[in-house]
């Protein structure tokens, strides 16, 4: 019978809550960004808020519009400009261009929409 010995690892439950756990983490505070206003500085700005509950996120000292997470050996930076109209869904594109196209000011009033006033 063979002798296995435990594998040891790196705690990663700071990471996976960072990106991942509702409703502060990245994934939930992008998807939210992208429902509601589609702004990359109010994303960068909730992501760095975490950045005091966790080292796994770091604000670039260098350029204001990047952020670092630690997830790898290394850390890795990302940049936000783009990143809302990036992470969007094809249909929610689409149906925001839909919605965006109406004329009538009654429909644009009741959807809570002003994109579409001349």
């Amino acid at each position: 019978m063979e002798h296995y010995s435990q594998i040891q690892y790196k705690d990663n439950t700071k990471i996976l809550n960072a990106m991942g756990k509702y409703p502060s983490g990245i994934f939930y505070q992008l998807d939210n960004e992208c429902n509601v206003a589609q702004n990359d500085k109010n994303l960068l700005g909730r992501i760095l808020a975490q950045e005091k509950k966790n080292f796994s996120i770091k604000s670039s000292l260098k350029n204001k519009d990047k952020f670092f997470i630690c997830h790898t050996a290394k850390d890795v930076e990302y940049g936000i400009n783009g990143f809302c109209t990036k992470n969007l869904d094809e249909f929610k594109l689409r149906m925001k261009e839909s919605v965006d196209s109406i004329k009538d000011q009654l429909l644009q009033t009741m959807i809570g929409n002003n994109s579409g006033e001349d």
